[in-house]
């Protein structure tokens, strides 16, 4: 249909790298010359390929030490000038968001994500999936991951909302997440402080935890305690 187009006058030109069969050896439109065509081997070349196997590796590398890989099928993209500010509270806030399942009362039907400080001038998108992965994983019969975890929010009823203030005044950045159920409100919030994530606030207590692995007990007054594993 192209090439009649283009021998009908009805399409000046065209310029094509995809064909429904790869490689492709015979074309009608190879014999014109208002067309361009080249193969679909932009991935093939030898620096492509030096580049690729040294990504993968890498990759491998920070998912082994507990870092998030950059290039991960399907997850939101981050660019790269970005991604060393919002790697490191990726992890802090899904913590953050495995506290808070253990904590409410009851079936969430509202997640408010609140981010203040250096990170409200950036997409904090993937950090909206962390915080759902975080949250969901524990609670939820089907495995969820960060491609996943906005999906399954959605299945469960649960309308996320995000806030964003460039001002913080005791952090350089905060994330604060708050989980309403019928019976009400809950809150944590969490940051980044050298290197480590800290959990700063459960429910309305100022707090300082690094969640380095074991168990947390939290205790109310003249209340039940709630237990939490803490195992990243």
């Amino acid at each position: 249909m192209l090439a009649k187009a283009i021998t009908d006058k009805k399409i000046a030109g065209a310029a094509l790298d995809v064909f429904a069969k790869e490689p492709t050896t015979e074309s009608p439109l190879f014999s014109k010359d208002n067309v361009v065509v080249t193969p679909h081997l932009g991935a093939s070349t030898a620096e492509a390929q030096v580049t690729a196997a040294r990504d993968v590796a890498e990759q491998i590398v920070d998912v082994l030490n507990g870092r998030p890989a950059k290039y991960a099928v399907n997850i939101p993209f981050v660019p790269a000038e970005t991604f060393a500010v919002l790697s490191p509270f990726m992890k802090t806030v899904s913590v953050a968001g495995a506290l808070l399942s253990q904590l409410v009362d009851g079936p969430i039907t509202t997640l408010r994500i609140k981010y203040d400080g250096e990170l409200a001038n950036y997409d904090t998108t993937i950090l909206k999936a962390s915080v759902l992965n975080g949250l969901l994983e524990a609670i939820s019969n089907e495995r969820v991951n960060l491609v996943n975890a906005n999906v399954v929010a959605n299945r469960r009823g649960i309308t996320v909302v995000e806030e964003k203030n460039a001002v913080c005044e005791n952090y350089t950045s905060l994330v604060t997440l708050e989980a309403t159920t019928a019976k009400g409100t809950t809150a944590v919030a969490a940051t980044v402080l050298r290197g480590e994530p800290h959990i700063v606030r459960v429910k309305d207590y100022w707090v300082d935890i690094v969640p380095t692995g074991g168990y947390f007990l939290f205790q109310r007054p003249y209340g039940p305690a709630r237990y939490h594993r803490s195992s990243r």
